[in-house]
Formats: C-alpha cells, structure tokens, sequence
C-alpha cells in the first residue's frame, strides 16, 4: 500500500464500512432535505429515493441498514406524518425497496457477467 500524502495508507477505511456510509450518507441527505422542505413536501418519498439511488449494488446489509436508519428517521423527526399502522408500514415499505433494489442490482450484475462470452462470440461472427 502506498501512502496517502506520505502518511495515512491508501486504504484505511475497508470496503463494507465504505458501502454502509454511502446508503447513511444517502439517508442522511434525505433527511436534510426534508427538514429543509418541511411545509411543503411529504418526507417519505424523499427517503425512499435516496435508499433506492444509495443502496443500488451495496448489498442485502447496507439496504437493509438504511431501510431501519430511514424508518427510524422518519418516525424521530416527522412523528406528525405517521401513518396508521405507525412504524411497521414504515418498516414494511423500506424494507421492500431495500430488498428490491438488491434483487435488482443482483440480476443486473449475474445480466452483465454472463453476457460476456455471448459479446464476444457476436464480435468474432461479425467479423467473418
């Protein structure tokens, strides 16, 4: 490893702290906005954006952190908003879209490694 400015090695913080704090990052934002636009927006759309966009090719853990971060947000800072059933639709709604972008991401990768030899195979028929 090669140190960063002669001091700190290039990597300190590892791969999986990295793919947490990107959908808490995301999460985090979310939550600015909304307090920014209180009056005027409905903040549950806003976070569950931000944990489709963050969570997209994280993994099962980082979406489902920020789905409990996300829920737990909206119900410490917009009690007001709560629907019926409380946190669990909550719980239930950010769960889902954490645990369909994975799928998503899942098969969009399994998509692109597997094409690979296809990809060339039509390359190589083209050019007879």
């Amino acid at each position: 490893m090669r140190p960063v400015l002669g001091v700190l090695p290039r990597r300190v913080i590892s791969t999986a702290v990295q793919q947490y704090a990107m959908v808490a990052a995301g999460v985090v934002a979310a939550l600015g906005v909304s307090l920014v636009v209180y009056k005027y927006a409905y903040p549950r759309p806003l976070f569950l954006l931000a944990l489709l966009i963050s969570s997209w090719g994280r993994g099962l853990g980082p979406s489902l952190m920020g789905a409990a971060f996300a829920a737990t947000a909206s119900e410490v800072f917009f009690p007001e908003w709560l629907p019926s059933y409380e946190i669990v639709s909550d719980i239930v709604v950010f769960g889902l879209a954490g645990l369909s972008v994975v799928f998503l991401a899942e098969r969009n990768y399994e998509r692109r490694r597997n094409s690979g030899p296809y990809v060339r195979n039509l390359k190589r028929a083209k050019r007879l």
